[in-house]
C-alpha cells in the first residue's frame, strides 16, 4: 500500500521558528511562503493569497513505512503498527531532500494518516516549527484553486535524525509504560488522562475517557476532507471532557494508532500543549492480547486482565507471545521491557548499559 505525503522543500532560516507557513496561489502550482503572518494555529497551514511559489516534493512511503513498522515489543517478537525505526525515517527524509533548514509540510486525503506522520516526525526529534500540516488537505486546495502538483528535483541529502540531540522519547508510551500508568491511576497516585479516540468503545485501559476523533475536525466524520478546528475550539473541547483538566498528563490511544494521532496532533500541533503523548501499540494490535486467552499466557506483570487494568472483555487473543521473553521480562519498569525505546537510543548512539532512563523506561 502507498501513502502520499507531501514535503515542502523550503530552506527557511532557523530563526523563523515562530512564523507560520501559508499556502499561496502561484502559477498553477501549490506553494508556500514563509513570513510572520498573524494567523493560527502555528502547525496548520492556512489559505493565504500572495506571490511567490515553492514547489512541493511528494514522498511515496512504501508499505506505509513512514507511518508504521512491525517490530519486537514487550513479550511479542513482532508487534504491528509501531513507530518506524530511525533508519527508516532517515531513508524517507533523505529521499525527499530534507536538510537542516527544511520545513516539512504534510498533506494528503486522510487526516489520521497525516497526523500519524506528524507524530512520527515529532517523536524522532523534529520541533513543532519544522513540521506543518496543510489545513483541509490536498483535496480542499485542489478544489478551491484548481491547482496542479508538480514534482521538483530533489536535493541530495545525507540529513539524519541523529542531527537532533535526542528524539522526543516522552511523546511515546510503550506497553510497559502504559500498564504502569494505569496501575498508578488505579492506586490514586496519578492524574494521567487516557483519551480513547475510538470514542465509547471497549476493551480499553481502565479510567479512559471517550473522545471521538471527529471532534477535532469541522465535520461529523474523522474521514471527511474538512479543515481542523482551531486552537480555541481544541481547548474548549478537551478541557470540557469530564475529568480532564489543563496541566495534567494526557495519553491518546485508539485501536490501531491512527485516530490516536489525530488527538495528539490537535493537542501538540494546534494547541501547543506540552504534556501529551501517544500510546504506541494500541488496543486491538497489542493491549487486548495480553490476557489469559493467549497461549502461552503472559506473566502477571503484563496481564491486562488483572489488577482492574481493563474495562470490558479483551476477547480472543492472536498476538504471538515469546516463551523466553515471557520468562525473562517479569519487571515492567526497565528499559529491556521497552525494546523500541532501547533500539532507538542505540540508533542515536546512546549507551543503554547503565540504566538511568526513568523508572517507567
Amino acid at each position: 500500500m502507498y501513502i502520499s505525503l507531501t514535503v515542502g522543500i523550503v530552506q527557511c532560516p532557523t530563526h523563523s521558528a515562530g512564523h507560520l507557513l501559508n499556502p499561496v496561489q502561484g502559477h498553477g502550482t501549490l506553494g508556500i511562503k514563509n513570513g510572520p503572518l498573524q494567523t493560527f494555529p502555528p502547525n496548520i497551514i492556512q489559505k493565504h493569497e500572495s506571490q511567490g511559489t515553492f514547489l512541493f516534493k511528494s514522498i511515496k512511503a512504501n508499505d506505509m513505512g513512514m507511518l508504521e513498522f512491525g517490530q519486537g515489543l514487550g513479550l511479542a517478537p513482532k508487534t504491528p503498527v509501531l513507530v518506524p525505526s530511525g533508519s527508516v525515517i532517515d531513508e524517507i527524509i533523505q529521499s525527499a531532500g530534507v536538510g537542516q533548514n527544511t520545513t516539512i509540510v504534510l498533506t494528503g486525503t486522510a487526516h489520521f494518516r497525516i497526523a500519524r506522520a506528524y507524530w512520527t516526525l515529532r517523536y524522532w526529534g523534529f520541533p513543532r516549527n519544522r513540521v506543518k500540516v496543510l489545513n483541509g488537505g490536498t483535496t480542499a486546495y485542489k478544489n478551491e484553486y484548481n491547482l496542479a502538483f508538480e514534482a521538483p528535483s530533489t536535493p541530495t541529502s545525507a540529513y539524519t535524525v541523529k542531527a537532533f540531540e535526542t528524539p522526543n522519547y516522552e511523546l511515546r508510551k510503550g506497553l510497559n509504560q502504559m500498564i504502569q500508568l494505569v496501575d498508578e491511576k488505579n492506586d490514586g497516585g496519578s492524574d494521567t488522562e487516557f483519551l480513547d479516540l475510538r470514542g465509547d468503545a471497549t476493551p480499553r485501559p481502565t479510567g479512559s475517557t471517550a473522545d471521538p476523533p471527529s471532534s477535532y475536525l469541522q465535520a461529523d466524520s474523522f474521514k471527511a476532507d474538512a479543515p481542523w478546528i482551531d486552537a480555541d475550539a481544541v481547548a474548549e473541547h478537551v478541557w470540557g471532557l469530564e475529568g480532564v483538566e489543563e496541566g495534567e498528563e494526557i495519553v491518546t490511544f485508539c485501536g490501531s494508532g491512527y485516530r490516536a494521532a489525530m488527538g495528539f496532533f490537535a493537542l501538540d500541533g494546534i494547541l501547543g500543549y506540552d504534556n501529551v503523548s501517544m500510546y504506541d501499540g494500541s488496543v486491538s494490535k497489542q493491549w487486548a492480547h495480553y490476557d489469559a486467552n493467549n497461549e502461552p499466557v503472559p506473566n502477571d506483570a503484563w496481564r491486562v486482565d488483572k489488577k482492574d487494568r481493563t474495562e470490558g472483555e479483551t476477547g480472543k487473543s492472536g498476538l504471538t507471545i515469546d516463551q523466553d521473553l515471557n520468562a525473562e521480562l517479569t519487571e515492567l519498569a526497565q528499559l529491556e521491557s521497552n525494546q523500541v525505546k532501547k533500539a532507538d537510543i542505540e540508533y542515536m548512539g546512546g549507551d543503554t548499559s547503565g540504566g538511568g532512563f526513568g523508572c517507567g523506561s
